[in-house]
């Protein structure tokens, strides 16, 4: 799933999905309470899950935008550097050991 070829089709449209199953505004970002809850559904407690909300909302507007939460989808599976936003998806439990 995680192959270039693949990647686009399948992990990129499950978080377009679950993005637009958890914009319960349908305001087309995330709030915070809309991702937490999300985490929520994963068993990621509260207090992991605001503080990756703030690493992955790059612009510091308060929400996280659909660019901003595909960027750390890729970021997550595909990126080597231990300090991109998206390794904190999970917050740091998602971090590579």
């Amino acid at each position: 799933m995680t192959a270039p070829a693949h990647f686009e089709s399948a992990v990129m449209r499950i978080a377009d999905a679950v993005m637009n199953a958890f914009d319960t505004n349908g305001d087309g970002v995330l709030s915070l309470e809309e991702y937490m809850r999300l985490y929520d559904t994963l068993g990621v407690p509260r207090e992991v899950s605001a503080p990756a909300f703030a690493r992955i909302d790059l612009n510091g507007d308060g929400v996280v935008s659909r660019a901003e939460y595909r960027q750390a989808i890729v970021e997550f599976y595909l990126s080597t550097d231990p300090a991109a936003p998206g390794n904190y998806l999970l917050g740091p439990a998602g971090l590579p050991s």
